[in-house]
């Protein structure tokens, strides 16, 4: 009972192994303290090295580019689909209804006519120049919630490849789509050059197989896909050939260059189960559907077009390196990596031909909760050679065989451990709590300041810099919160081991043991929990929920690892805060939206009063002052400078009122027009919209004053009553043009109860 009592205080994380052995155990302490210390920075620097291994065998090894000789008259060349993205940037900016767009319609119409020209004999090469009529897409969408996207005057080329001794070949077919047009300001290499210059070349190569065939195929080159996807619509809607697809592929870019990877699939799997059977270099992640169905992307693809108009399944590429560039004037040729072109070049015709070569094809469905959710496709690539597809019925299989087993081990555990299992085990999960709170809240503090220490945000254009800000951080934080939860139960370990009566004195390596023991059910509880989540709401990414687990011997040997997490945020902060990693350069910026704004007020046929201002803003975080003294305009910065652009709102920007008359002269600034205002049994207003010079323009309806409304333009009702839902209260009209279509509108509104309220913009 001395012995105990004189070693009541001992404490396993207070040197308790020097106390119990004697002076010896210091010296083994140190060095095994020091061996500890060398083998964990050894195991550190393994994982830099490991990640950054499986980072380029992933994502960044790419095929050799054969020239036209080596690819031959059936195989796909880089060289050739490259001269086609050459002469596409040439031409510049390629928005709808200007001359650029128009140039390179008639190009890809002349490569064509040539591919039809020099196809094999028993192959039939069909070219259709579309020109879509007037019309309106209102899928729905996330991005396009609560919008109707309205359009005119849109020309697109259509190609189509059929045996010419199969009369039934022209029954099915498998499209393949993609959009000439681009946003404003960018030559359009990445998005979506890139793709249109890869199916011109598909295209010359699949017009000389003259076997195996079954099927037709369908290269659309279409416009209007920036504003609102509306060239993809016309087709569905208006073409005699879209009658016949059975499956669409969609080719996007999000980015430029690098591997062409699937982000979206279905709703049937037939689609990405064939593309695993037999593509060269898969590169398929369904995390990233389900990180682009969330919309927290903000974006859209014509894929989602041939889902809910045309009600087909299929596929939906995209480019994704150097995101940095997406819709800007960075968008440029030199940073299209070479190989590129041969990644996506090499994987779409061995589909194209397993796929027209089938004898069955997915049923056409209007809406993917039509297909059972047990039939949902899961699929991954591992280092971009192989691919793993299965089906969620198979994956329930699986994760509830799992689930099951793990929660009898800890309940098994629980029963046999009693009252002192259930603490341990509450104390060890408040651990893992500790452990995500602060690996989060670093991260997320280091998001919310960066902003404000170093401006523009310098990993922006450098991403790697991500590492050093904020991977650092969440290490740390874990690291620290994980071992705050471990000093704790093991505090309650060791006093419940003083309790027991067949135990004089408690073994410091035993508790550490017990300790990491438990700690190592919590994670397990973690990954449970993730499972049981993700199995419950059938979440494609599932099979990630093997949570990377801190091991808690971290918790005694972690120093050099902490000290490593520091020396890195410090250096790399440091980096950033002396200008040593310049935030943006020549090839690689931040987008920033410069933006003519007129302001119009009036009620009824009073006189509008406009005023004009230029305006600064971004959506990348960070202030815009060095941006705003470049262009030397009187720019004056800050959060009071709120703007509503009628379907987003920007917080934060810039504002001149300098030379804004020499842009836009009254007489082309749009206006609105009430013709009539009657109000009888219910009230009915007519507007004049005469949008003047503006080529694309919004207009918010208040849905919650205004019942309904009907658009017309040249006799044509382009928006009709019926079928409009909103967000936040609020419908809008988002319309692109072409040169030839009208700049007047007749505007009919049906009002409800209350009275009053739309919004507009033109440019």
């Amino acid at each position: 009972m001395r012995n105990r009592a004189a070693n009541s205080n001992a404490d396993p994380i207070d040197g308790s192994d020097e106390k119990i052995h004697g002076g010896g155990g210091g010296v083994r302490g140190r060095r095994d303290s020091v061996r500890s210390a060398l083998s964990w920075t050894t195991l550190f620097a393994l994982m830099i090295s490991g990640s950054w291994v499986v980072y380029h065998y992933q994502y960044e090894n790419l095929p050799v580019p054969l020239i036209a000789e080596e690819a031959g008259e059936r195989g796909f060349s880089e060289q050739l689909a490259r001269e086609h993205l050459e002469s596409l940037t040439r031409l510049g900016p390629r928005p709808v209804g200007t001359d650029a767009l128009d140039r390179a319609v008639q190009y890809v119409w002349e490569v064509a006519e040539k591919i039809k020209d020099t196809a094999h004999l028993e192959v039939d090469v069909q070219v259709d120049k579309f020109h879509a009529k007037p019309g309106t897409n209102r899928i729905d969408s996330v991005m396009f919630k609560g919008k109707t996207l309205a359009y005119t005057d849109l020309t697109q080329v259509v190609l189509r490849i059929l045996l010419k001794y199969l009369s039934e070949a022209a029954e099915n077919s498998i499209l393949v789509s993609s959009h000439i047009d681009t946003v404003f300001s960018s030559e359009g290499a990445g998005d979506c050059g890139s793709c249109i210059s890869v199916i011109l070349e598909l295209a010359r190569g699949i017009s000389q197989w003259a076997h195996g065939l079954k099927h037709g195929v369908i290269f659309l080159f279409n416009t209007g896909e920036v504003e609102g996807l509306t060239g993809s619509h016309s087709f569905m809607t208006q073409h005699s050939w879209s009658s016949t697809i059975r499956v669409a592929v969609d080719l996007e870019a999000m980015g430029i260059g690098g591997k062409s990877s699937i982000f979206q699939e279905g709703p049937d799997p037939w689609a990405v189960e064939n593309f695993a059977k037999v593509a060269k270099y898969p590169s398929a992640q369904v995390t990233s559907q389900g990180i682009f169905l969330s919309g927290v992307t903000g974006s859209g693809t014509d894929f989602q077009v041939y889902k809910e108009v045309g009600g087909l399944s299929g596929l939906d590429f995209a480019y994704a390196d150097i995101t940095a560039v997406y819709h800007t004037k960075n968008d440029k040729l030199k940073l299209v990596k070479s190989g590129s072109l041969q990644h996506l070049g090499e994987n779409m015709p061995a589909f194209l031909l397993q796929a027209a070569a089938s004898s069955q094809f997915p049923g056409n469905e209007t809406a993917s909760s039509e297909v059972s959710s047990k039939d949902k496709a899961i699929f991954f690539d591992i280092l971009g050679k192989y691919m793993v597809v299965y089906r969620q019925g198979f994956a329930n299989m699986l994760y509830n065989a799992v689930i099951f087993q793990t929660v009898l081990l800890l309940v098994t555990s629980l029963v046999i451990g009693g009252y002192p299992a259930a603490v341990s085990l509450g104390l060890s999960c408040l651990s893992a709590v500790l452990m995500w709170m602060f690996s989060l809240g670093l991260s997320v503090l280091m998001a919310y300041l960066l902003p404000f220490i170093c401006s523009p945000v310098s990993y922006i254009t450098s991403p790697w810099l991500v590492v050093g800000l904020f991977a650092a951080p969440a290490l740390l934080g874990a690291m620290i919160g994980q071992h705050i939860g471990y000093i704790i139960l093991s505090k309650y370990l060791w006093q419940i081991s003083f309790k027991r009566e067949d135990q004089q004195i408690p073994d410091a390596n035993l508790i550490k043991l017990e300790t990491e023991r438990w700690l190592f059910k919590a994670g397990l509880i973690q990954w449970l929990a993730l499972l049981i989540l993700g199995s419950y709401y059938e979440v494609g990414s599932t099979y990630l929920a093997f949570i990377w687990l801190v091991s808690p011997a971290f918790a005694h040997a972690m120093g050099s690892v902490v000290l490593g997490c520091f020396v890195l945020f410090g250096l790399t902060l440091s980096a950033v805060l002396t200008g040593a990693v310049p935030p943006f350069h020549d090839d690689l910026a931040r987008a920033i939206n410069v933006v003519h704004v007129v302001e119009t007020q009036g009620k009824n046929s009073e006189n509008q009063d406009p005023t004009s201002y230029i305006s600064l803003f971004s959506e990348t975080p960070g202030t815009l002052s060095k941006e705003a003294a470049l262009i030397e305009e009187g720019f004056v910065c800050g959060n009071d400078k709120v703007i509503d652009f009628v379907n987003f709102v920007v917080k934060y920007g810039c504002r001149s009122t300098d030379d804004t008359e020499a842009g836009w002269s009254a007489s082309d600034i749009p206006n609105l027009h009430v013709k009539s205002d009657v109000t009888k049994d219910d009230r009915i207003t007519q507007v004049m919209v005469d949008v003047k010079v503006s080529t694309h323009w919004s207009l918010a309806i208040n849905m919650q004053k205004i019942k309904d409304f009907i658009l017309e333009g040249n006799a044509d009702v382009l928006v009709p009553t019926g079928k409009k839902n909103e967000v936040n209260g609020w419908h809008i009209i988002q319309f692109e043009r072409g040169k030839d279509s009208p700049t007047k509108f007749d505007l009919t509104l049906f009002w409800g109860e209350k009275h009053y309220g739309f919004k507009w913009r033109a440019r």
